[in-house]
């Protein structure tokens, strides 16, 4: 009887397409974006940066231009750091709508990669983001292991570094729930989407909450084979 019960509840609750549509998600243009690569998800989502910033809303735009993002991770991969694509950017790659660039990555913490972290990331002046500029602040290989994120401006865009990630973990555990995506014409490691959504469901923040239904929607389409 109990197995009836639950399985009679779960035919009366709407899937995550459903949910999505009734949460004001277009689940037509979701469809439209799992059709494209991830590097054309990537462009089309700069192309709605540039946008914004030819509207004069460039303050909302946190990294300006996806030729930042290739350069930070030209700078990293020219030092042999180690990291995982997390956040906005690996949503995009996932084909989200995402409004948003910030990189974020979570990055292994090894001392080795900890000196080659700070030492690729010195030349582009990294300081704590949305803190008084005149706060003294030296971004190297004892700052990274004292610390687990940071939050962070450089001359090539905003950039955060995360030691962990909610509902995942470590570096080591974010690197076995990633796979290979081809970003900037060249393959990286990002965050599964069934991880992605697990680390939102653990950080529990409004913003990552209000992004749920659109990618349990992305990930019943993809189930469905509609990617």
């Amino acid at each position: 009887m109990a197995t009836e019960d639950k399985a009679a509840k779960a035919s009366q609750e709407p899937d995550a397409i459903q949910r999505a549509i009734e949460y004001g998600v277009d689940v037509t243009l979701l469809r439209e974006n799992l059709k494209r690569t991830p590097a054309e998800r990537m462009e089309n989502a700069q192309d709605w940066v540039l946008f914004a910033e030819e509207l004069g809303a460039a303050s909302k735009s946190p990294n300006h231009a996806a030729s930042r993002q290739r350069h930070l991770l030209d700078v990293l991969d020219s030092h042999s750091v180690k990291y995982v694509i997390v956040g906005d950017v690996a949503t995009i790659a996932h084909g989200a709508r995402c409004a948003d660039m910030v990189l974020q990555l979570c990055f292994a913490r090894e001392v080795s990669i900890l000196e080659k972290l700070a030492r690729a990331l010195a030349p582009l002046q990294p300081r704590l983001r949305g803190v008084d500029e005149n706060l003294p602040f030296v971004l190297d290989e004892r700052t990274l292991r004292n610390g687990l994120n940071f939050t962070l401006v450089t001359d090539a865009g905003n950039l955060d570094l995360l030691g962990e990630v909610a509902g995942i973990g470590d570096y080591r555990k974010v690197l076995a729930n990633s796979e290979a995506i081809l970003i900037y014409e060249r393959e990286q490691h990002v965050l599964t989407l069934e991880a992605l959504i697990r680390a939102k469901k653990a950080a529990g923040r409004q913003k990552d909450l209000q992004a749920l239904p659109e990618l349990e929607a992305l990930l019943e389409l993809k189930n469905r084979g509609d990617a």
